[in-house]
């Protein structure tokens, strides 16, 4: 089968796969994705806002296509500052669905609404089959806490992927859940994964975690302010990995509660550093209000920690209340579960030795392959 994706519009430098930095979520459960494809004997293409001098790299069985009008671009097209970013974004943006329809492809899956909307015109034209993966939140679930409303365009927007595209797939259940609910159809639900192996439980070195983009629905200030209730009471430092606008006044209110002895603030890290500092923490705390799935969920729990996060789509449908993690309503229970967890290290170990065997057994990309291989054998038979 020959099987294709369409890589995200956005920023050229989150396309860097099989590096050792962190690329985009979405592009890393892309990459992931069609690696175990690529192994199950498919042929695999995937679109790349590329800086590379070839037109086509080939990286562990997947044929990647590079697309770039300007080799020093580094930004996307809402954080670009000069007008050759835009007009090399604006590039990809165009040439991406039309270089992939014209690949003679079994099936195309795409994901983003806006990726999903520019593609339209041009899978349609084709024989290939569509497939739209709900991976992003940021449209259809504005505020994560139910059944959102989504402004008129956006809305729009959605139902006419929906009924052109040939399958829709839920992340979630409580995503498709949201579809049935604004009279949207949805085929499968099938969660984002990861490699469980590359993932390991050390010993705890005395902090928690959390790691997102530092952004208004990420709430981490709600994290911070759980903290300081606690902070004079425990050892343990709070780590924020992360960059994003929110950081400098999150930083301000950390220094305004006198904890900035206490909360380290830390970038986006390596790969390999990033799953060093999962291995070491206490707890892993995600107190967004907004999430599709939450795959840094699934990453703490592979590395055998407990998790918090807040009680949305997304999170409830990963950790299962006292068994594998907390879920939370407000900040007063979140301090309540940080105080719980942090007192008490025979639990911490139980929820995380339950988390671990949680990934194991629903969030790899093996199973997450075949769930898409019987989705694509079902729309080409």
């Amino acid at each position: 089968m020959r099987i294709g994706f369409i890589g995200p519009f956005a920023k050229m430098n989150n396309a860097n796969y099989a590096s050792e930095r962190q690329v985009g979520a979405i592009e890393h459960q892309i990459f992931g994705l069609a690696k175990e494809l690529s192994l199950l004997g498919h042929e695999l293409y995937i679109t790349r806002n590329w800086k590379g001098k070839n037109k086509e790299d080939f990286i562990e069985g997947i044929h990647f296509l590079n697309i770039n009008c300007f080799n020093s671009i580094e930004q996307g097209f809402n954080d670009s500052k000069f007008p050759l970013n835009h007009l090399s974004h604006a590039y990809y943006v165009a040439r991406a669905p039309k270089l992939i329809a014209n690949m003679d492809l079994d099936v195309i899956n795409v994901s983003r609404v806006f990726s999903g909307w520019f593609a339209l015109e041009h899978i349609r034209s084709h024989r290939s089959h569509s497939v739209f993966i709900t991976h992003d939140n940021d449209i259809y679930v504005t505020a994560g806490l139910g059944h959102s409303r989504l402004p008129y365009w956006p809305r729009k927007t959605l139902r006419a992927i929906n009924k052109r595209y040939d399958a829709t797939v839920a992340v979630t259940k409580g995503i498709k859940e949201y579809f049935t609910s604004i009279g949207l159809s949805c085929h499968a639900i099938i969660p984002e994964a990861i490699d469980p192996n590359e993932y390991k439980c050390l010993d705890e070195e005395g902090f928690i975690l959390t790691a997102e983009r530092l952004v208004p629905h990420k709430r981490v200030e709600d994290l911070i302010q759980a903290y300081s209730e606690i902070s004079d009471d425990i050892e343990e430092d709070l780590v924020i990995i992360g960059s994003g606008p929110c950081e400098k006044p999150l930083r301000r209110y950390a220094a305004s509660l006198n904890l900035k002895e206490r909360i380290r603030f830390i970038p986006f890290l390596p790969k390999s550093k990033y799953r060093d500092y999962l291995s070491k923490c206490s707890i892993f705390v995600l107190p967004s209000v907004a999430e599709a799935f939450g795959v840094v969920i699934i990453e703490a729990m592979a590395s055998g920690k407990p998790v918090i996060a807040r009680n949305i789509i997304g999170p409830r449908d990963i950790i299962t209340n006292r068994h594998d993690g907390f879920l939370f309503e407000n900040v007063d229970e979140l301090e309540k579960y940080l105080q719980l967890l942090l007192s008490d290290e025979v639990l911490r170990k139980k929820l995380g030795k339950n988390a671990r065997k949680t990934v194991e057994e629903k969030y790899t990309f093996d199973k997450i392959a075949r769930q898409y291989l019987i989705l694509y054998e079902s729309l080409i038979n």
